[in-house]
């Protein structure tokens, strides 16, 4: 694990009331919970952004698809009637 670092956060008193009633329920203390609250957050980031690149790739992919297969089809049509 990496070394911690203290920091200092404003929450409202609801979100830590929240936070404090988690961490009593799964045995932790106050900063494991909103340690593992924000690795949640970032690895769900890191989700959502990945399945956006793989749609956009996906996307341009289907546009290179269309490009060349209109391509092949005029080629085709070319070659037919030139026989």
């Amino acid at each position: 694990m990496a070394a911690a670092k203290k920091v200092e956060l404003i929450l409202p008193e609801n979100l830590l009331e929240t936070v404090d009633s988690i961490a009593k329920k799964e045995n932790m203390t106050r900063s494991e919970c909103i340690e593992n609250a924000m690795r949640f957050y970032i690895e769900e980031r890191e989700k959502r952004e990945l399945r956006e690149q793989l749609i956009q790739g996906y996307q341009e992919m289907a546009e290179i698809n269309i490009k060349i297969s209109e391509d092949f089809f005029s080629a085709e049509q070319e070659l037919w009637f030139t026989n």
